[in-house]
């Protein structure tokens, strides 16, 4: 009776293991995908922010910025 007893204590240490395996499994693959969200969102910013000074330092003003434009100067247009 004692090796049937054991023998079910073994299976269920196993069983045990087996599902603290998958639930580690599933816990690093959900961090493996929110790191990978968050190197999207950290290389678009750096992208975005590299193009701003970029186009900034073209035009020789700030987005949004109105002084020393020529309002005109877009549409071909004159006043």
């Amino acid at each position: 009776m004692a090796n049937k007893d054991t023998a079910a204590e073994e299976k269920t240490a196993a069983g045990g293991r087996a599902a603290s395996a998958d639930l580690e499994v599933r816990v690093a693959q959900e961090l493996i995908d929110q790191a990978r969200t968050l190197l999207l969102q950290v290389t678009r910013t750096v992208l975005q922010t590299g193009l701003r000074a970029e186009m900034s330092e073209h035009l020789g003003c700030e987005k949004g910025d109105l002084a020393g434009q020529d309002r005109g100067a877009t549409t071909g247009l004159s006043a």
